[in-house]
């Protein structure tokens, strides 16, 4: 059967390599179901989070870490369920270039307990460190992972780091009674040395839908969700090393005053990136509701702010944003009806070099989750896509120009058309 694979491999290769109007995926994983994928770059490796369904009755989920070179090969795999236990968070590399898989697990056969942890690594995949927490042992079910509104699409609302040997926490857990009653949410900042020290751990009054790290400062999108609160605007909350707050603004009060739900972006070095649905009529670019960009310092202060030209667009993922090899900015945005997405490359001062649409074909809906700059200047773009009956992992790469970079390690793959956008 394999040898069979390898004409037509060969022949997808050669074809899409001279086809810029047609994307392959990267990797053979790409195709894959998923529920969940998170991808970050250790060295020169792809190190690519994937949680998905089983057939499995009491252990429905399965979590893997797989090792990917540039090339699009998989070169190692962990396994994250350990025992009775899964972890489900995100993988996650220092300034040290250590790797660290960040998040919660919970005990399989015992509902109510779960507990922050983090898992330290080896170049080859072993476990060298391991920390658990003992909180969340009673009432908490999983933690939010998914967020979806009129608007866009973001996933990860919890974000974890790593900071000189402190393992850091923020995001939102449902509080169950049992796994059919929900009795509401809460957030939660945790810190603790990875000797397994705690620091701190207490609620925060924010309802999220996105938040990040930059080393030990924390930033929440939708800060808060008490209306009697004036200090406390309803769209980025600033918070120091202790966890307390410093300030927030908001994005875009010209008109209604309402919060962007859903707003998603990060930090890149000493800039803040957002993306969001621009409701000031002055912005440049397209006159209607339409995705933003929102280029800050770390104090806050505009560098950049638009709308992009190309109407019927939203905010997608995490962090929408990537620092390419050369300084330059890589954008994602997906259309309103979730069957084709953006990608655009702008300068470091975010003026435009290109910008290029992609419609997929066979594929229900399309999720873009996530920016990963790539050895040769080009990037990596995590996606989920909806079939009927499932949703599967995508991996696409894009040379610095735009055009697809396939792996010639594919197996057959329904094609997405290329359209050239202003």
């Amino acid at each position: 059967m394999m040898r069979a694979l390898i004409p037509l491999l060969a022949l997808l290769y050669s074809w899409s390599a001279f086809s810029q109007n047609t994307l392959a995926p990267f990797s053979a994983l790409s195709g894959s179901d998923v529920f969940l994928s998170w991808i970050v770059k250790k060295d020169k490796d792809i190190i690519l989070h994937r949680t998905y369904f089983t057939k499995d009755p009491v252990s429905q989920y399965r979590s893997m870490l797989y090792r990917i070179n540039q090339k699009g090969e998989v070169i190692d795999s962990f396994d994250l369920n350990i025992g009775n236990r899964r972890y489900d968070g995100k993988p996650f590399v220092s300034k040290e270039g250590r790797l660290y898989f960040l998040g919660t697990y919970y005990i399989t056969d015992a509902f109510y307990t779960q507990r922050y942890a983090a898992l330290e690594f080896d170049d080859d995949l072993n476990v060298v460190r391991e920390f658990e927490s003992p909180v969340f042992d009673v009432g908490y079910g999983f933690w939010y992972i998914l967020g979806s509104g009129s608007n866009g699409f973001t996933s990860y609302l919890t974000d974890f780091s790593v900071y000189r040997d402190t393992f850091w926490g923020y995001g939102t857990y449902l509080l169950v009674d049992s796994p059919s009653v929900i009795l509401g949410n809460r957030a939660f900042y945790f810190k603790a040395h990875l000797n397994g020290q705690i620091y701190a751990d207490f609620p925060l009054p924010a309802r999220i839908t996105n938040c990040f790290f930059r080393d030990n400062t924390l930033y929440v999108q939708c800060s808060t969700d008490d209306p009697t609160d004036p200090d406390r605007p309803k769209a980025v909350g600033w918070y120091n090393h202790e966890g307390k707050w410093i300030r927030g603004w908001n994005f875009d009060n010209s008109t209604s005053g309402e919060f962007p739900w859903g707003a998603c972006g990060g930090a890149i070095d000493d800039r803040l990136y957002f993306s969001y649905i621009g409701r000031d009529p002055s912005l440049p670019g397209c006159p209607a509701l339409n995705v933003a960009i929102d280029v800050r310092d770390l104090n806050f202060k505009v560098i950049r702010r638009f709308k992009i030209n190309e109407c019927d667009y939203m905010y997608a993922g995490n962090m929408p944003f990537a620092k390419a090899t050369d300084g330059s900015i890589y954008f994602q945005a997906v259309q309103k009806g979730y069957n084709k997405f953006l990608l655009q490359k702008y300068t470091p001062d975010m003026q435009l070099i290109w910008s290029k649409e992609f419609s997929p074909e066979g594929i229900v809906r399309i999720f873009p989750l996530q920016l990963l700059p790539m050895e040769d200047g080009g990037v990596l773009m995590n996606c989920r896509h909806e079939f009927n009956g499932g949703e599967r992992l995508f991996l696409y790469r894009f040379s610095p120009n735009g055009d697809p970079v396939v792996s010639a390690q594919e197996a057959a793959y329904e094609p997405l058309r290329a359209e050239p956008s202003v």
